[in-house]
C-alpha cells in the first residue's frame, strides 16, 4: 500500500513541476507559501481580534495552532519521518532552493495542518463569513506542493490533523466560560 501511495504522490509532483509550474504563478505561490510560515497569516489574524477584545476567537486560533503544532510537526513527524521530495525524487529540486521552512520531514504538512486548524477555528468562532477563510489555507497548502515542499498526502493529512487540532482546541474552549 505505501509504494502505491509513493508511487502516486511521485507522479503528482512531478505532473504540477512539469504542467503547472509556470512564470506568472510562481511568485503568487512563494508568497502564499511565506504567509504560511510559522502561522504568520493566522497570528496576524489573531492579533486583530486580540485588539478588538474578542479573546474568545483569539484562544480559538491560538491553542489551534498550539495543537497543530504538537501534533503535527512535533510528534507525527518525527514519527513518521517522510523525506521531502526533493530528497526522494532524483533530479528533483525545490523551486525556492533549500528553504529555511523546508526543514525537517516532510508528513505531515505543518503549513497544511496550521492553517487548516486557524481557519476551522475561525468558521467555527465566527461562522459562515469566517469559513472563507479555508481559501487561504488552501492556496498555503497548494503552494507547498507547488513549491516542491511536500508530496500531496504530506497536505491531505496535514489538512485533516489541522482540523482535528481545531476541534480538540474547540472543546477546551467551549469549557473555559471566561473567555
Amino acid at each position: 500500500m505505501s509504494r502505491i501511495i509513493q508511487s502516486f504522490d511521485t507522479a503528482a509532483v512531478l505532473f504540477v513541476r512539469e504542467h503547472i509550474v509556470c512564470p506568472v504563478l510562481s511568485p503568487v505561490m512563494y508568497f502564499f507559501s511565506a504567509l504560511g510560515t510559522l502561522g504568520a497569516l493566522w497570528l496576524i489574524i489573531a492579533a486583530v481580534f486580540f485588539f478588538r477584545g474578542d479573546r474568545r476567537t483569539v484562544a480559538y486560533i491560538v491553542l489551534s495552532l498550539i495543537f497543530s503544532l504538537i501534533v503535527s510537526n512535533l510528534i507525527i513527524k518525527n514519527v513518521v519521518a517522510r523525506p521531502r521530495p526533493f530528497e526522494l525524487i532524483e533530479g528533483f529540486a525545490p523551486l525556492m532552493g533549500r528553504f529555511a521552512d523546508a526543514s525537517g520531514f516532510s508528513f505531515p504538512s505543518g503549513h497544511a495542518s496550521s492553517s487548516f486548524a486557524a481557519a476551522y477555528a475561525l468558521a467555527a468562532a465566527k461562522g459562515k463569513k469566517a469559513a472563507l477563510a479555508f481559501i487561504p489555507a488552501a492556496l498555503i497548502s497548494l503552494a507547498r506542493l507547488y513549491i516542491g515542499a511536500h508530496f500531496p498526502t504530506d497536505i491531505l493529512c496535514g489538512a485533516l490533523f489541522g482540523i482535528f487540532s481545531a476541534f480538540l482546541a474547540g472543546l477546551i474552549v467551549k469549557r473555559i466560560r471566561k473567555l
